[in-house]
C-alpha cells in the first residue's frame, strides 16, 4: 500500500472516530439532560429524547463503517441542534426559552399543560424540595403546571476530615406553579 493511499485511510478512520465519538457524546449528554429535567418540557423533552437516540445510533452506524450520507446526516443534526440551543436562549423555541447556564428542570421554564401531579411526583422522586403555589380550589388532579422556578439549595456544614468542613446539599427546593 502506497504512503498516499495509507494517510488517506488514516485520516478517513481519524475523521469517522472523531465523528462518533461526538455524536455519541452529544447523545449521552442529551439524555441526561431529557432525564434530569427537560422531559417535562413539552415538545422540547421529546425532542432532547429523539436527538438523543438519533445520535447514538449514528454514532454506532458510522463507527462500523456506515455509508458516508450518515456523515453528512450527522452534520445536519448537529446543525440543527446548535440552532435550536440558539433560539431557546434567544427568541425561544416551541415557547421555550431558557435562563441562566445551569440546565436541567430547575432552570426549564415549561410552557404549556403538563399534568401537575405527576410532574410533582417526579419532581419529589428526583430530590428535589417541591413548594406549590396554586392558583384556584381545584382539586391538584385537574391542574396543570404553568411554570417550575430554581430555588437556592439548602445546605449544612458537616466535617470533611482533618478538621476541614464542607457545605453538603441537604435537599434543592423548586417552585412549580399550578393552574386549572
Amino acid at each position: 500500500m502506497s504512503t498516499p493511499t495509507r494517510n488517506f485511510l488514516a485520516t478517513t478512520v481519524a475523521l469517522r472516530a472523531g465523528t462518533s465519538l461526538t455524536l455519541a457524546v452529544s447523545g449521552l449528554i442529551h439524555a441526561e439532560l431529557y432525564v434530569h429535567g427537560y422531559r417535562y418540557v413539552p415538545t422540547i423533552g421529546q425532542a432532547f429524547l429523539a436527538q438523543a437516540s438519533v445520535f447514538v445510533a449514528l454514532a454506532i452506524l458510522i463507527a462500523v463503517g456506515g455509508p458516508r450520507w450518515l456523515q453528512w446526516a450527522a452534520s445536519l443534526g448537529a446543525l440543527g441542534s446548535l440552532v435550536a440551543f440558539a433560539l431557546s436562549r434567544t427568541v425561544g423555541i416551541f415557547g421555550f426559552v431558557e435562563h441562566g447556564w445551569q440546565p436541567g428542570m430547575a432552570t426549564a421554564a415549561t410552557t404549556g399543560p403538563v399534568d401537575a401531579a405527576t410532574t410533582i411526583h417526579d419532581l419529589q422522586a428526583s430530590g428535589y424540595r417541591v413548594i406549590l403555589n396554586k392558583v384556584g380550589a381545584e382539586p391538584l388532579s385537574a391542574c396543570h403546571v404553568t411554570s417550575i422556578r430554581p430555588g437556592q439549595p439548602v445546605t449544612e456544614t458537616v466535617p470533611a476530615g482533618g478538621g476541614d468542613t464542607v457545605q453538603k446539599v441537604v435537599y434543592t427546593p423548586v417552585y412549580v406553579d399550578v393552574a386549572p
